[in-house]
């Protein structure tokens, strides 16, 4: 299993994939102040030839449109950077792994209730849209790298 950053570029029909492993730099964004700082520094980097990689939380909105809202400050870095000398070839994970069926653990009747209560927020102008998740579970065997690869 990879314990350092890694970033995986899909190439559809490829036996590999491009990655981005081992940054040479990594810092992270925890207040939207400092996006203008983080971005100058992104730019040095890829002047100098690196390749910057960048993660955003839903949180991190205002600091690109101070008219967006967002919920929930200082639980996660509103984004983080890592930077990377060249990218390299990834070998897709083919090991075996079995998952069952997932099982929701919701009703429908809970379900159907929550999206009304998102379908209401949404007319009412609260919000523009909503990532509703449930919780469901299954049963997993084999290896859960190639699982993700999967």
């Amino acid at each position: 299993m990879y314990q350092t950053p890694t970033f995986v570029f899909s190439q559809p029909g490829q036996a590999t994939q491009l990655a981005f492993r081992f940054p040479v730099a990594q810092w992270s964004v925890t207040r939207e102040a400092d996006f203008p700082d983080s971005f100058a520094r992104v730019a040095e980097f890829q002047a100098d030839g690196y390749y910057v990689a960048m993660v955003l939380s839903y949180e991190a909105a205002r600091g690109f449109d101070r008219a967006l809202s967002a919920h929930l400050p200082h639980l996660l870095p509103l984004a983080w950077f890592a930077v990377f000398k060249q990218p390299c070839e990834f070998e897709i994970a083919r090991e075996r792994f079995v998952l069952s069926e997932p099982r929701v653990q919701i009703s429908k009747s809970e379900y159907s209730d929550a999206m009304q209560r998102v379908l209401e927020h949404i007319r009412a102008g609260d919000i523009y849209q909503a990532n509703y998740t449930v919780r469901a579970q299954c049963e997993f065997d084999g290896d859960a790298f190639s699982a993700f690869c999967a």
